[in-house]
């Protein structure tokens, strides 16, 4: 750089001096070659008149050399000695990788991953046209649209076991509406559901044109089991259990406990056994007289398992 703004200041002094002074003579064209058969050119022609006037000699402007000579100066102080460089980048530390051992289980690998973060919630449009969950059908209850009915007002305890809270009158299951409405809680609302789904309509099939009415002759009842004095209040005190005496089909046709569990034994008894699971008490013909006209289904759970019979 020191030597360019050298060159530079050279450069610019010459210039003044060239522009300040000009030059002694004139430059003369070289004479062309004598053509043969021409006329001779009279060398007296090119030269200059007699007396011909020649401009005066400019005198050098010192100031002009001057002001350019602290211009080359400053600009050779101004430049750098050399150029910058950018400095190289770190090389980053790479982290190795962690070593699961081969004993190592799912589990345990998935519990060494990353937490994911909750989405973040929708705003906006995208909020406005979001997928939004299904909602239970008009009259359902207990959160199950395939449960139809009405909630009920809590029923105070008559006696100590009595009573319900949170209480539903329940007019249909699965399609199938019932004779009457039955006051229970939700937990035996869901399980009567999956009981005529799973169990009631796959047996009857299409027999009679199929399932049409459940015929509920009791659920909520604070009284003593079997109706036995001095007895533990029955689950019906509760609204834990319901009472069906038998199915009336499409045809008008009904298949009751108390005529058809001898008549139709394989039918009557697949209908009983398909209650086994969904509720935690099965009792029909087979548990005793009380229960010779109805099957009675609970939602009390034993350690042992559901109690059928």
């Amino acid at each position: 750089m020191h030597r360019l703004a050298l060159a530079l200041a050279l450069t610019l002094a010459s210039g003044v001096a060239v522009f300040a002074e000009p030059p002694q003579s004139s430059p003369r064209p070289l004479p062309r070659p004598m053509l043969v058969g021409a006329a001779p050119i009279q060398m007296a022609s090119l030269l200059p008149l007699p007396g011909t006037a020649r401009p005066a000699l400019r005198p050098v402007a010192p100031a002009a050399v001057e002001a350019a000579m602290a211009m080359a100066l400053a600009l050779a102080s101004a430049a750098p000695a050399r150029s910058p460089r950018p400095a190289p980048r770190p090389p980053r530390a790479v982290a190795p990788a962690a070593l699961v051992p081969p004993s190592t289980t799912i589990a345990s690998a998935s519990a060494l991953a990353p937490a994911q973060s909750s989405p973040a919630p929708r705003r906006g449009l995208a909020a406005l046209f979001a997928p939004r969950p299904p909602k239970p059908a008009r009259g359902s209850i207990c959160g199950d649209p395939g449960i139809a009915g009405s909630e009920i007002a809590a029923i105070p305890a008559a006696v100590t076991g009595c009573g319900l809270v949170g209480g539903v009158a329940v007019t249909a299951v699965a399609g199938i509406p019932l004779s009457q409405p039955a006051r229970v809680d939700c937990t035996t609302a869901k399980a009567l559901k999956r009981w005529v789904e799973e169990g009631v309509i796959p047996a009857i099939g299409r027999r009679g044109g199929g399932l049409a009415r459940l015929n509920v002759v009791a659920s909520y009842d604070c009284r003593p089991r079997n109706n036995v004095a001095d007895a533990r209040v029955s689950e019906h005190g509760a609204g834990h259990a319901i009472d069906v005496a038998g199915f009336t089909l499409a045809d008008g046709s009904t298949l009751t406990v108390l005529r058809d569990w001898s008549a139709e034994s394989k039918l009557m008894r697949t209908i009983h056994a398909s209650a086994c699971g969904p509720f935690g008490t099965v009792l029909g013909p087979k548990a005793d007289v009380y229960h010779r006209d109805h099957f009675h289904v609970d939602t009390a759970r034993y350690r042992s398992g559901p109690y059928c019979r």
